[in-house]
């Protein structure tokens, strides 16, 4: 059978630290010396206050605090492109004090390498240039529908199958499929299902009307996840090397887990069927021969193409916007006065205890995820619990062992009370 069905081949994540130089501990403390002055002002103010109320520069940047999390604090520019986490060079010596974390926002505007060059802009008085590297994800969307397929239809090079998982819209549709687990992992899942729960919808919208793909027909996403321990088997330690072998390693990424031709198994009574010796399907090999990175990384465009104009809240944005209010006041009958914006100040006195902690974000590639005790659930909550761990293993942001785990636990929560392991929701 002849494919003829169009693609987009990419990076969807990238994850790296930058090696530090001797200059980097004046920048730790300025960091930490910016964040404690704010938030002894929030304090003394006795106004409550999240980390995001935070801000620091770096150069002539604004980052947005998001929270302390594995030794690191973290933060993102204003434009949601990246997330850097700085930490102390005293703590975790065995780690680079600099962590980058590339997101959906910067990969998909403004390309891989205008967030390369803004990053090594931005710190590159304090790092050598090197960046080891910690995963990435390699992936191509196919505009075909691969909702036929399922696990039975697969083989590994080596025995990678240590979990499965099929999530179905119907009862003979696939949404989701893993093969493997970390370091090295294989995600198939329906973008269009995804991106109904996802708030990158206007963004990932917007870039396949620009690669012409059409939203309303079958889209699916087929993505391999690749960790440093399996990154370095193919001498792969660092962003560079990893843009120089990316094609060759998601070829035999498309060789390490292969989707087979049925047609083509051979039936040996002595034996059994030998389903790794059969064929290996014709649509995999023609997405295996269509993942290209020439035209993704030719995107480059320019940081000011999308910087925002306004990078801190000033005191003269704070009078434009009391206009607008003062307009809607008077529009709608509401006097202000002093007596107005008093008790607007008792209502953040008396407001919720205020994070000042830097408390563990909720941003980072391990997202959290409310796990429950399923003893204690109905059967009806019990059933919707499993749906939403479902939907959590579609989120490449989440940490998909730990969703897993729980998701095993509440499936035989689900066999114990006598319904059937393959639960057809």
């Amino acid at each position: 059978m002849l494919y003829q069905f169009k693609t987009i081949s990419g990076i969807d994540t990238l994850y790296f630290f930058y090696v530090s130089t001797l200059k980097y501990e004046s920048l730790f403390l300025d960091i930490v010396d910016q964040l404690e002055t704010q938030a002894e002002h929030f304090r003394t103010s006795k106004i409550p206050f999240e980390p995001h109320d935070l801000k620091i520069k770096i150069e002539s940047s604004t980052l947005e605090h998001l929270g302390k999390a594995q030794g690191f604090y973290w933060f993102k520019d204003l434009n949601d492109l990246v997330r850097i986490g700085f930490k102390d060079t005293s703590t975790n010596e065995g780690l680079n004090d600099i962590q980058v974390q590339f997101m959906a926002n910067g990969i998909y505007t403004i390309g891989l390498k205008g967030l390369l060059r803004f990053t090594d802009d931005l710190l590159k008085e304090y790092v050598t240039g090197e960046r080891p590297i910690t995963r990435a994800d390699l992936n191509i969307f196919v505009q075909h529908d691969l909702g036929n397929l399922s696990k039975d239809m697969f083989v590994t090079r080596k025995r990678l199958f240590i979990s499965h998982f099929k999530e179905v819209a119907t009862k003979h549709q696939l949404q989701t499929l893993y093969i493997g687990r970390q370091p090295f992992l294989l995600r198939l899942y329906d973008k269009r299902e995804e991106l109904k729960k996802s708030k990158k919808y206007s963004l990932m919208h917007e870039y396949f009307a620009n690669h012409e793909i059409d939203l309303q027909k079958p889209l699916f996403n087929i993505e391999f996840e690749f960790h440093r321990a399996y990154l370095k088997s193919f001498d792969i330690d660092t962003v560079d090397k990893l843009l120089e072998k990316a094609e060759l390693l998601f070829k035999d990424s498309m060789d390490a887990i292969r989707m087979i031709d049925p047609g083509s198994i051979i039936d040996n009574t002595e034996n059994g069927n030998n389903r790794n010796r059969a064929s290996t399907h014709p649509l995999w090999e023609y997405v295996k021969e269509a993942y290209t990175l020439k035209e993704f990384l030719q995107v480059d465009l320019p940081l000011e193409r999308i910087k925002r104009k306004v990078a801190v809240y000033s005191f003269e944005d704070a009078i434009i916007d009391h206009m607008i209010l003062a307009r809607k006041c008077i529009s709608h009958k509401v006097s202000i006065s002093l007596e107005f914006y008093k008790e607007v100040l008792d209502q953040i006195a008396y407001a919720k205890k205020p994070v000042n902690d830097f408390a563990l974000f909720k941003h980072t590639m391990q997202s959290e995820v409310e796990f429950k005790n399923v003893s204690k659930l109905s059967n009806f909550d019990l059933k919707a619990y499993v749906r939403s761990l479902e939907s959590d293993m579609s989120d490449p942001s989440r940490n998909l062992d730990a969703i897993m785990k729980h998701f095993g636990i509440a499936m035989d929560e689900l066999e114990r009370r006598g319904f059937p392991r393959a639960f057809p929701f």
